[in-house]
């Protein structure tokens, strides 16, 4: 079936379309990985050292200063480990491991407790995971993270399926209507007893960082918007989200949707009311095989552009993606093509990025979530900073196939016989030099890539 809309049309699954439809289903999944820490403490000395620390470890990083923010961020973000303060105003550090570990969303994440060594004791009888003596020295931080990295893998008794997904739900409820918020923990529950991982969001800026971080399959948007095509517009600004298969249910914000070029979106006009969603109910069903058509008729090679001229070694976190923008600004033409070689990604059956910084490239590659790299060369001579980078890509134990574009400017003849840097040379799979079309790109890319799985 399709709904006719004023940008187009866009498929309505019904019970029978769905079962239809899952036959040719895709059910590739990649291995999450987890990189995600949570800082919980108040003294602003002690969170820049090991924020710092743990950035240079490769981690990202999220900060809580009170115990209800260190519950709330646990519970939506479920981080890899929690660093917990015990010394927090109102609600104790103490209290927070009590409630983390009663918790069956957040008992599995391990806890280390960083305070002064009289307090070890107490942080292991009151079921803490490890203890870090404060100030936190590097090596015995990095033997914590090995260690319980390790261990939370090999005591997990319930490890994801291999086939399992990664939800962003996102919360639009704009009131504070506890029956509209009540059928949403109902939906989470209901998607996590089929062993779904859920991450949720009430915020966009959020959503895009847990989208970076984890790669959902699928963003699931709930909830009563006063204006679908503003948070919607809002959204597509985003470069993560908006590469996602979109599930929505509800027509409003299906048809709002559907009017933003751009975005794929997976109606389930089915109804989530907490009173007709239940276990084996064919509304549940519908919306479980939605899930399943959308994740799979999406998912595809993950390709990282990068342009290597104007990218700086690291981004804070904070910083919104127009400022971003504006950065790379400096070299509007090439920018301009490498959006729009996104956009001729998209359409082709990849997903495409763009690297914001060096720092946020590494990262990508050391967790193995990125299928190709494509290296943007437009400089003669390139600054030593950028060939040091380079030569840290090339450090890599494991690393995707590599593309370099050389777009250094052919219509001087000299350029055009210049050799790139030994350093670019090294680390390229592949070197196109123009004239190269989006044709001749795409086909070197699908072969990088079948090389690199065969």
């Amino acid at each position: 079936h399709l709904m006719a809309y004023p940008s187009g049309r866009v498929p309505l699954y019904s019970h029978r379309d769905v079962a239809e439809a899952l036959g040719s289903t895709l059910s590739i999944t990649p291995k999450l990985r987890d990189r995600l820490m949570l800082i919980v403490d108040a003294v602003p000395q002690f969170v820049e050292s090991l924020s710092d620390q743990l950035t240079g470890l490769g981690y990202r990083v999220v900060i809580a200063r009170s115990g209800t923010e260190a519950l709330e961020k646990a519970r939506r973000l479920q981080p890899c480990v929690i660093f917990l303060n015990p010394l927090l105003p109102l609600l104790s550090g103490w209290d927070v491991l009590t409630l983390l570990k009663s918790n069956p969303e957040t008992q599995a994440i391990p806890v280390t407790i960083t305070a002064t060594v009289i307090d070890e004791e107490q942080a292991l009888q009151n079921q803490a995971d490890s203890f870090l003596k404060l100030p936190i020295q590097p090596k015995e931080l990095k033997q914590t993270l090995q260690h319980l990295l390790v261990t939370s893998k090999e005591l997990d008794p319930h490890p994801p399926a291999n086939n399992s997904l990664t939800l962003l739900h996102l919360f639009t409820n704009q009131t504070s209507n506890r029956t509209e918020l009540s059928d949403d923990s109902h939906l989470n529950r209901l998607l996590q007893a089929r062993r779904y991982r859920i991450l949720e969001s009430d915020d966009l800026e959020q959503a895009e960082l847990l989208a970076r971080v984890w790669k959902p399959n699928v963003v699931l948007v709930s909830g009563d918007l006063d204006n679908p095509m503003e948070y919607l517009q809002q959204l597509s600004c985003h470069a993560m989200l908006a590469s996602l298969p979109i599930v929505t249910l509800d027509q409003k914000t299906t048809q709002a949707a559907s009017q933003i070029s751009g975005l794929l979106v997976f109606p389930c006009l089915v109804g989530t009311d907490s009173k007709t969603l239940e276990d084996d109910s064919p509304e549940i069903s519908t919306l479980l095989q939605v899930i399943q058509i959308a994740a799979g008729c999406v998912w595809r090679p993950s390709i990282l552009t990068v342009n290597v001229s104007t990218l700086p070694v690291s981004i804070d976190n904070d910083i919104c993606l127009d400022q971003t923008d504006e950065t790379v600004g400096q070299f509007p033409k090439e920018t301009e093509w490498l959006q729009a070689l996104l956009q001729y990604l998209q359409t082709a059956g990849l997903r495409g990025l763009m690297g914001r910084s060096w720092q946020e490239v590494i990262q990508q590659l050391e967790s193995q979530s990125i299928d190709l790299l494509l290296l943007c060369w437009t400089e003669t001579d390139p600054q030593p900073d950028v060939l040091a980078k380079l030569t840290e890509l090339q450090a890599l134990a494991s690393k995707p196939p590599i593309i370099v574009l050389d777009h250094r400017n052919s219509e001087l003849e000299s350029t055009s016989f210049l050799a790139l840097p030994e350093q670019a040379q090294q680390l390229a799979t592949c070197i196109l030099a123009p004239p190269t079309s989006m044709t001749e790109l795409l086909d070197a890319i699908h072969q990088a890539i079948a090389q690199k799985s065969g």
